[in-house]
C-alpha cells in the first residue's frame, strides 16, 4: 500500500498509526505476506481447524469441513480462472474477449441460491448462539424449505 501511495499519491502523507506499527511488528513473525498460515492448503486448513467457541456433543470443536468441501470448493470453480468461470463470458470465434454481464438461466442459479441460503442460515445460527438467543425458527424453516426446492 505504501508503494501505491508513494507512486500515485506522492503529495499525500503516509499514515503511521500505532495500529500500523503493531501490525508490522506481528508481521515480522511471518516469512511471506502470502504464507501466513504455514499450510499448503490454507483455506482447507482453516476450515478443518476445530472451533474454540462451538462444540459437538463429545466436546470437540466443530469444524467447517462440509462448508469447505461442498460450498466453497464447488462454488470456487465459477470464480477462479477456470473454464467454468468463463462460461458466461464466451463470445463467438475471433471476437475480442470481454467480460459480459450475461445471465445463463438455470445453469448455476439454483446452486448459487442454495449456497447463499446455506451461508445465511449458518450466519443466523452462529450469531444467535453467540448472543444466547433462541434461534429464529420461522426464518430458518423458510430458508430450509427454499433450499429443499433447489434439488
Amino acid at each position: 500500500m505504501r508503494k501505491i501511495i508513494r507512486k500515485y499519491y506522492p503529495h499525500r502523507q503516509i499514515p503511521d498509526t500505532e495500529e500500523r506499527k503493531q501490525t508490522l511488528a506481528i508481521a515480522k513473525n511471518y516469512k511471506s505476506p502470502h504464507e501466513w498460515i504455514g499450510e499448503r492448503e490454507k483455506t482447507r486448513s482453516l476450515a478443518t481447524e476445530p472451533d474454540t467457541y462451538e462444540f459437538d456433543v463429545n466436546g470437540n470443536g466443530i469444524a467447517a469441513e462440509f462448508d469447505y468441501e461442498v460450498l466453497f470448493k464447488l462454488t470456487s470453480h465459477f470464480v477462479h480462472s477456470t473454464v467454468c468461470a468463463l462460461d458466461s463470458h464466451m463470445g463467438e470465434r475471433y471476437d475480442v474477449f470481454r467480460v459480459r454481464a450475461a445471465w445463463v438461466p438455470n445453469k448455476h442459479a439454483k446452486f448459487t441460491l442454495f449456497n447463499e441460503l446455506a451461508m445465511v442460515s449458518k450466519t443466523f445460527i452462529c450469531g444467535f448462539r453467540a448472543i444466547r438467543q433462541d434461534q429464529p425458527e420461522e426464518i430458518l424453516a423458510e430458508m430450509h424449505n427454499k433450499m429443499q426446492s433447489y434439488k
